[in-house]
């Protein structure tokens, strides 16, 4: 039962990180949309009890990052780190 357990959070991970594409992809250009993305993903992401460093590796410590799948530049993948910091300080401390 643990490993059907396993599977269905891999499963739900693997669609936190496509929606998450999708959003990030829709936002490009825009920080304030930037800043709504991450927000939901942040949001999505506690509720599969991810932790905030799982959540971050995701977003641009791995690569490739989830701004980096949704076609950002090196120049606009750093932005959205920058935002990302801010965004996840303020919800994290």
């Amino acid at each position: 039962m643990a490993e059907d357990d396993e599977e269905a959070q891999e499963e739900q991970i693997r669609d936190l990180l496509e929606r998450a594409v999708e959003r990030f992809r829709a936002a490009r250009g825009s920080s304030m949309k930037l800043r709504a993305a991450i927000e939901q993903y942040l949001e999505d992401g506690d509720a599969l009890d991810c932790s905030p460093f799982e959540l971050r590796d995701y977003f641009d410590i791995s690569s490739p990052g989830l701004v980096e799948e949704a076609g950002y530049l090196a120049d606009e993948q750093q932005h959205a780190s920058e935002l990302f910091d801010s965004v996840s300080a303020a919800r994290y401390g």
